[in-house]
């Protein structure tokens, strides 16, 4: 571990609270196996074609959604895979209507 990742700061969206909380108890460990494994290697997951700083990391037909740099690992969203694009395109989609 390099100390890039040591000083990282971790940190989860409401978005993606409440995605984590609707899983069933097995899926939410699974979840929480794989937040371990993106903490130590955040470039492991694939980049999103619609949001280039983000990336998703596939759990059978699951996905966990996030973002990172040199300083911070925010994780976006988490849930099925159809619910999780859908929300991240209504919430980017709102994001372009404000003035």
């Amino acid at each position: 571990m390099n100390a890039v990742t040591l000083s990282r700061r971790f940190s989860y969206t409401n978005q993606f609270r409440d995605g984590f909380k609707k899983l069933h108890p097995i899926d939410q460990e699974r979840v929480r196996r794989v937040i371990d494994d993106i903490k130590k290697e955040p470039d492991k997951g694939k980049i999103l074609q619609r949001k280039p700083l983000s990336f998703s990391y596939r759990i059978g037909d699951l996905r966990v959604v996030y973002e990172f740099d040199d300083e911070s690992l925010t994780f976006t969203a988490c849930g099925p895979r159809k619910k999780v694009y859908k929300r991240l395109q209504e919430t980017s989609s709102r994001k372009e209507d404000l003035p």
